[in-house]
């Protein structure tokens, strides 16, 4: 934790990016920031990803062993490291491992075998399905899947309680996606609401996709999706064991906390709201910590049209 400032200044180096989840709403740029997008951009894990910058994680790495250096000694007893020549050659694996199994394989070859702290990055699985579980996160479990956020409108919080409980545990994204689509106050035409279904079920599938690694792509792609990245879901998604699926829905999310001046209950999402649609229609967007996808935060943006809420877009920022 030490020297993750030092590491991140590699990673992250270049001027912020500002999340622009357009046409729903976009971030204040004073207010937010993002990876440089010199470096993949706001919403791409690509700024973390070791394979794609070889030269700069080399010379982070370079900089973590002249810190390491400095030092102290534990005990009084001090250490005798390897030379940098000796390190630098050991490298070369983890620095083009673009997998889970390629990473763990790396660790194992080195003597590290306790490998679970690979369950909270990014990466695909690779050439086989990741199993280990990390239970390195020392944080409070929630209750139950009930938001009590203080500020927030009862109504509003209701509904978002009741479809993150539906999203979160159901299988059929198309139905859950209808029944929205449905609740417009006007009548769609057919080829629109059904291009309006099948984008929004598109979404809520990619974000249960348990293997987060080997969509966040598409996850962060750019709506509407195309025929062809709706291919590339439908393949990654096709089997049942594809799909996160949790013991308990609380499971399905970390604990939040609001930021204010009274203290804040323990929440399974935060709701904030966000700017009126064209035709003037409240908007709100119900943020939440996916546990499969531990480095983005995910948001599903609601509508209030006719006096019933809906939720109309689901979109995701890449927290790290």
């Amino acid at each position: 934790e030490a020297l993750h400032v030092l590491q991140d200044s590699y990673s992250h180096e270049g001027v912020p990016d500002t999340p622009q989840l357009a046409p729903l709403f976009n971030c204040d740029a004073e207010m937010s920031w993002a990876h440089p997008r010199t470096r993949g951009g706001w919403n791409s894990h690509v700024a973390d990803l070791t394979s794609r910058w070889p030269a700069q994680t080399l010379q982070m790495a370079k900089a973590t062993y002249d810190v390491l250096l400095r030092y102290p000694a534990i005990g009084g007893v001090q250490r005798k490291p390897a030379a940098w020549s000796e390190v630098q050659p050991r490298l070369a694996g983890f620095i083009k491992a673009a997998t889970k199994a390629a990473k763990q394989a790396w660790f194992v070859a080195q003597g590290i075998r306790e490998t679970s702290f690979l369950a909270g990055i990014s990466l695909p699985d690779g050439a086989r399905r990741f199993e280990l579980e990390w239970d390195g996160r020392r944080l409070p479990q929630l209750p139950e899947f009930q938001s009590r956020q203080h500020e927030s409108e009862p109504a509003l919080l209701d509904f978002f309680n009741r479809f993150f409980v539906q999203w979160l545990s159901t299988e059929d994204f198309d139905a859950l996606a209808r029944a929205q689509i449905a609740l417009a106050p006007k009548p769609h035409g057919h080829a629109k609401a059904a291009g309006e279904t099948a984008e929004l079920a598109a979404r809520l599938r990619l974000w249960r996709v348990r293997d987060h690694g080997a969509v966040a792509a598409l996850a962060h792609a750019k709506a509407p999706l195309s025929a062809g990245q709706l291919n590339l879901l439908a393949r990654a998604a096709r089997t049942p064991a594809a799909l996160a699926r949790y013991e308990q829905v609380t499971d399905a999310v970390f604990p939040l906390v609001t930021n204010s001046k009274i203290a804040s209950p323990l929440l399974p999402f935060i709701v904030r709201s966000a700017p009126p649609s064209a035709t003037g229609d409240a908007r709100a967007v119900a943020m939440a910590k996916l546990t499969h996808a531990p480095c983005d935060t995910v948001g599903l943006v609601a509508e209030n049209a006719g006096g019933r809420w809906r939720v109309i877009g689901i979109v995701g920022a890449v927290d790290h």
